[in-house]
């Protein structure tokens, strides 16, 4: 048996819109963190306040007044241990809110587009479908991504930015494999790509996808592959997280693919492909995402400067994004 194998490899890049000062050091959000304080608070206000107001006030008062007095004074005395109780409940509900928000989220500067498909149906297996969505804006900066969608349904999700959509004033069109999301005769660049449940996925700070009028990138058109008939309408898609401070550092994305690789019977095959960078701007490495088809195992990426100074090696079913520390290039040595 003979399989034909398609490889992509997807390279998440910045490039410094002033100086090449992005520190990729600070990718990881501090989420940690934040549970173990919300999970230490409200254990001490409740353990310690009700119990002393309680147990110990009424006790002394009832001995030595009358029995009148010390109902009014046992009136008194519950009234503050409510009051003690209400912001313990309020500390709770806050802590179970922030455990489901991401940090990009929990920015005031932050906004969501979502970008969803329009309850499709499919009739046949492998179909791919695109949908444009707006950017009513001059100047935006997308960064970060939520998947709102699931692998038992969707096979994979490619995200473009686009000057036109290919097909307008239609909700939605059928397209070919990567190709037919924008009006060829102006802007396009892929922006995002999802599979295999995937998490979300947040931009190092100080760096963005620029989008928007003064971009030439007025929608995003989301592509989604359907790998089996749909049973039921389909509104799968993505939030996208976008903010209009601009960034120093824009965010750009290097593809790697090969196409139609031979595959002979109980035989390992390399496909490889090469790209050299002759830009004179700072580009910094900082995540990459790998996808593949039929009967692919792993990714490898290396990057070459007479030595190996960072690689990569992803299966397909492997959702880690970031690029680990010590492979990630500095910078101000990046010409």
């Amino acid at each position: 048996m003979v399989v034909r194998a398609v490889f992509l490899l997807s390279l998440l890049v910045s490039v410094s819109q002033i100086l090449a000062e992005e520190d990729t050091t600070k990718i990881k959000t501090p989420v940690a963190e934040k549970k173990e304080t919300v999970a230490k608070t409200p254990a001490k206000t409740v353990a310690k306040a009700p119990a002393k107001t309680v147990a110990k006030t009424p006790a002394k008062t009832v001995t030595k007044t009358s029995a009148k007095d010390a109902k009014v004074e046992a009136k008194k005395t519950a009234v503050p241990s409510k009051e003690a109780a209400a912001p313990t409940k309020v500390a709770k509900e806050a802590g179970a809110k922030d455990k489901t928000k991401t940090k990009l989220e929990d920015r005031k500067d932050v906004f969501k587009l979502p970008v969803r498909m329009p309850s499709v149906k499919t009739s046949v297996h492998d179909t791919y479908l695109a949908t444009p969505t707006k950017v009513d804006h001059d100047d935006a900066y997308i960064v970060g991504y939520v998947p709102q969608a699931s692998a038992k349904k969707v096979h994979h999700i490619l995200v473009y930015g686009c000057e036109l959509p290919a097909r307008q004033g239609m909700a939605y069109w059928q397209v070919g494999d990567m190709g037919g999301e924008c009006d060829p005769l102006g802007t396009q660049t892929i922006l995002w790509a999802w599979a295999l449940d995937a998490p979300k996925f947040d931009l190092p700070d100080k760096v963005g996808f620029h989008v928007g009028k003064n971009a030439k990138i007025n929608y995003i058109v989301m592509e989604v592959h359907y790998k089996y008939v749909l049973k039921e309408p389909d509104s799968s898609g993505v939030d996208v997280l976008l903010t209009t401070t601009a960034p120093p550092n824009l965010a750009g994305i290097y593809l790697f693919a090969t196409g139609g690789t031979v595959i002979p019977a109980h035989m390992s095959v390399n496909a490889d492909t090469t790209c050299t960078y002759t830009d004179d701007r700072v580009m910094t490495p900082f995540a990459y995402r790998t996808h593949t088809q039929v009967g692919s195992a792993r990714v490898r990426l290396e990057r070459a400067r007479g030595d190996l100074d960072f690689t990569g090696n992803r299966g397909p079913a492997e959702t880690s994004d970031v690029l680990p520390h010590e492979g990630r290039a500095s910078p101000h040595q990046e010409r």
